[in-house]
């Protein structure tokens, strides 16, 4: 006898990256292009894993008036300002995590890094991390190398996630590739069979 599930299970984490007014935005202070139309297929992608009971993080990018990173990039997601929060067309809900972050990187939050490693406990490595957000060929590729690192498995859902150019965000998923696997909010959501015991 079979049952019909989704690739996406329960065991699974959805990790929603840097959706945030300055990136989403068009007139956000470091908008990614094309990152607004991202907001429907994330929605969908978020509803249905909370339909399977699947976690849901949110990473945010979030910086002091003077950080150090300004004199590299223009000032953006300055904490206590409209652009340094996620936009109100995603569902954040009250059980949602959301973490911090400064620098490019997810797992230089502590926090972050001891929540997916006491779940890659609890689930004996069997769930996988699947990535959605902003941008392709910065902070997605960082989360992505950064979750390899801790022998995690990692999706990115390339229809939920948008680069700064179009060049390096091509190398970026090339790049991903080597230790990643791509997948579409259809194919997460596509029913599978699986055996009943």
């Amino acid at each position: 006898m079979t049952t019909e599930n989704t690739l996406l299970q329960s065991n699974d984490i959805v990790l929603v990256v840097d959706m945030l007014h300055d990136f989403v935005d068009p007139e956000g202070a470091l908008y990614v292009p094309g990152a607004e139309a991202l907001i429907p297929r994330v929605d969908k992608l978020v509803e249905h894993a909370y339909d399977v009971g699947a976690d849901v993080l949110y990473v945010c990018d979030s910086h002091t008036q003077d950080d150090p990173e300004f004199k590299r990039w223009p000032r953006h997601a300055v904490e206590g300002t409209l652009g340094a929060e996620i936009v109100k067309a995603l569902p954040v809900k009250s059980t949602d995590q959301v973490y911090l972050k400064s620098t490019i990187s997810a797992l230089t939050n502590p926090r972050l890094v001891e929540h997916l490693e006491h779940w890659f406990e609890e689930n004996r490595g069997e769930g996988c991390v699947y990535l959605a957000g902003v941008a392709t060929d910065h902070c997605i590729q960082a989360a992505a190398k950064g979750l390899n690192d801790l022998l995690i498995s990692v999706g990115v859902v390339v229809d939920c996630i948008a680069g700064v150019n179009p060049v390096t965000s091509a190398r970026a998923l090339m790049d991903m590739g080597t230790f990643a696997f791509p997948v579409t909010v259809d194919d997460l959501l596509s029913p599978v069979e699986t055996a009943k015991e």
